[in-house]
């Protein structure tokens, strides 16, 4: 697949009007997405991803659904800021025990009026 997207990013194509530059008026994300799966037992899981507008993040932590489970059983921990744009952390509520987790995930953006 790597390859694939490679070769049709050389492949030019017809530049189009950049006026007006319609992420310029949106906020939200349009990508979010965990790092590393391979955390330390003390550590934090890293979501990284591309934010728009000027939002701070702190707004965006009650519209992020993250869940984390091992066998089946719910983790518990919060999604929180990192102080680095467009990087966001879920950190367990207590140390993990050495395995296995699931994790997935949902952001709510606004809807977009046009």
């Amino acid at each position: 697949m790597s390859l694939a997207l490679a070769g049709a990013a050389l492949v030019p194509s017809e530049a189009e009007a950049c006026s007006p530059d319609y992420c310029s008026y949106v906020e939200g994300w349009s990508s979010l997405e965990v790092v590393s799966t391979a955390i330390p037992t003390d550590g934090v899981l890293l979501l990284q991803g591309v934010r728009h507008g000027s939002t701070p993040e702190e707004d965006w932590l009650d519209k992020v659904d993250l869940t984390v489970t091992r066998d089946g059983q719910p983790i518990a921990g919060a999604v929180e800021t990192s102080g680095v744009r467009d990087v966001l952390l879920w950190r367990p509520a207590e140390p993990l025990e050495a395995g296995e987790y699931k994790v997935e995930g949902s952001l709510d953006n606004p809807e977009v009026p046009y």
